[in-house]
């Protein structure tokens, strides 16, 4: 995902929900969604595709790609979903209730 700015990041957690490594820039809030070598990488905004190619070439000579697809599918679990975001968003209308 080579996007410069990414305002959803809905990609990345569906990437993760399919046990998918995620290469992205690193920018804006991203580093909530991909946590470097636990479910993909993000590179700096000044890298181009032959460094994604690079990265690709790194993580397959590593043998990382497993460890990476298990790291995805646990960070899905934990927090990319949609019953964790209903459960945080149910703490915040709770919050405003019992404050009022």
């Amino acid at each position: 995902m080579p996007t410069k700015a990414e305002c959803s990041a809905i990609v990345f957690s569906e990437a993760s929900a399919y046990g998918l490594p995620i290469l992205t820039y690193d920018t804006g809030g991203i580093p909530n969604y991909v946590i470097n070598g636990q479910n993909g990488y993000r590179l700096n905004l000044k890298c181009g595709g032959k460094e994604f190619a690079e990265k690709i070439l790194e993580i397959i000579h590593l043998k990382e790609l497993n460890k990476l697809r298990e790291g995805s599918f646990a960070i899905y679990k934990q927090k990319l979903n949609w019953e964790c975001w209903k459960a945080k968003f149910m703490n915040v209308i709770n919050e405003i209730k019992e404050s009022n």
